[in-house]
């Protein structure tokens, strides 16, 4: 194994032992930051894997593909249909994109295997509010930073490319992104031609065939859970672009107020230095928000002027133009400025199309990608070294930082367990033979996930499962419902109650 390939190696080993110990408190506590869309996600999961449902779509509506439940498949027949299980598919997602990340900038991003890792840890290494996210089962959080990156390395590929494209889109919307940042590439480096105009039009048919295929499957979906099949009896029957359009707040007048206000809380929560939106407790540091801002404006400053003046300043020597200084400057860097561009597309879409950052920051999650490719393009075109070191100790002290946090995390929740009463209520139901509960949707997923569907729990509010709600109805006087106040006659478990319907 020569020197360059065990150094690779050594950096992709290093990378996903970071990945892994920011999931450790999810992996090992399932009552933290797990709610019912995840349990819904886990039931399909369980449903596909004992053949007794088809999930094409989450339970409930028509839009977002079920892939995060088709990927947990394996790992339930391997571990069962638990938290940790489902938890393990989404860390194998993480571990995904930082392969194909670390890979992609030292094989296309201009840096050295270690530099490239140094890079990566914006991700790896990503603070608690964010990698809370990444490991949340619902949503399509993690997967269109894997398809992200799985369309880099497929972008000479017309078939895959498309296909990739058509799932990711389907699965979060968000995997578009890519694809105006590539066409911009292609523009910059004059890749544009005749050949692969003629690519990107078989990818586009690719992806309205993979499109249409998927909704050819649409009859066979049990899209309201086991012996649904074809039937949507309430939920959302639109289409991802009606959800899309629907949840796009786009309002001129206030853009400019959006940015000067919600920019420097983008900023604090990229950095780990506000807790905001994490639904654990994570230490708040006012000053890194301002630090962090500085430095990410001193290296887009520096980053502009080596692009201007091109490879090691010599522009006045060689008599080229700023467009092909320009040129040279992001083919020495394509897949580092790849990354960059997607971050600030996905910052700026969320910007334009919603009004704050707390209960919404799941939409701008991809912006996490700025600071890898903003670090990794300053890296890979810096000559100075001094300036390249400096970034590098910039990087690890902030890394350090984010660690610190997790490590934290992790010993408090060792040190005092957090309580679990749906876990509690679960087994409950489960030892007295109720052959079925009510609750609502916030608990009667999640309680019937932690119970394999021992005792299904119909929800009061909004339906996922239809075939829990029959159940109930049909067995009314045997069932109970889960309340968080007393009730005339109701058993105590935990701070919940079982009463009588």
């Amino acid at each position: 194994m020569n020197r360059r390939l065990r150094s690779s190696a050594a950096v992709l080993g290093v990378g996903v032992a970071v990945v892994v110990f920011r999931a450790l408190v999810y992996l090992l506590f399932e009552q933290v930051a797990f709610d019912s869309d995840q349990a819904i996600v886990g039931l399909m999961a369980k449903h596909l894997s004992q053949a007794s449902a088809f999930p094409l779509f989450f339970y409930g509506q028509t839009y977002m593909l079920a892939v995060e439940s088709w990927a947990a498949v394996p790992f339930f027949l391997v571990a069962g249909p638990t938290v940790v299980a489902l938890r393990t598919s989404m860390l194998a997602w993480n571990i995904a994109f930082a392969i194909l990340l670390m890979v992609g900038l030292w094989r296309d991003g201009g840096l050295r295997p270690w530099t490239a890792g140094v890079a990566s840890l914006f991700f790896l290494a990503a603070p608690v509010t964010i990698s809370l996210q990444l490991m949340t089962a619902m949503g399509g959080m993690i997967e269109p930073f894997v398809y992200i990156g799985l369309l880099w390395f497929l972008r000479r590929h017309p078939f895959w490319f498309g296909s990739v494209l058509a799932i990711g889109f389907r699965n979060r919307e968000f995997t578009m992104y890519a694809v105006p940042v590539l066409l911009a590439l292609e523009l910059i480096t004059g890749e544009l031609n005749r050949d692969r105009i003629r690519d990107w039009f078989a990818s586009t048919a690719i992806f309205f065939a993979v499109w249409e295929g998927i909704e050819a499957l649409k009859p066979f979906a049990d899209l309201a859970g086991p012996g649904t099949r074809g039937q949507l009896l309430g939920g959302f029957a639109g289409s991802q672009v009606d959800n899309l359009l629907a949840r796009f707040a786009w309002q001129p007048g206030t853009l400019a107020d959006r940015i000067a206000s919600m920019s420097p809380q983008l900023v604090a929560w990229f950095a780990g230095s506000n807790p905001s939106d994490a639904g654990i407790h994570v230490a708040s540091r006012p000053w890194l928000t301002w630090i962090s801002g500085a430095l990410a404006f001193l290296a887009t400053g520096r980053l502009l002027f080596l692009m201007a003046i091109g490879p090691s300043g010599q522009s006045e020597a060689d008599h080229s133009t700023v467009g092909e200084r320009l040129r040279t400057q992001v083919r020495r860097a394509p897949f580092a400025f790849y990354i960059l561009g997607v971050g600030i597309v996905a910052v700026l879409a969320f910007v334009a199309g919603k009004p704050v950052l707390n209960g919404y920051s799941r939409y701008v999650v991809l912006g996490a990608l700025v600071p890898v490719g903003l670090t990794a393009t300053l890296l890979a075109l810096e000559w100075r070294v001094a300036l390249q070191r400096a970034a590098i100790i910039a990087v690890l002290g902030w890394t350090a930082l984010t660690i610190s946090d997790h490590a934290k995390l992790l010993a408090t929740f060792v040190r005092n367990p957090p309580a679990s009463p749906n876990r509690e209520v679960a087994d409950r139901l489960a030892e007295q033979g109720i052959p079925v509960a009510a609750a609502g949707y916030w608990r009667a997923y999640l309680i019937t996930f932690l119970g394999r569907e021992r005792v299904p729990v119909a929800s009061n509010d909004w339906v996922r499962i239809q075939r829990y709600q029959d159940l109930f109805i049909d067995r009314l006087s045997e069932a109970v419902v889960v309340s968080e106040s007393p009730c005339v006659g109701g058993e105590p478990v935990a701070n919940l109650y079982l009463c009588k319907p």
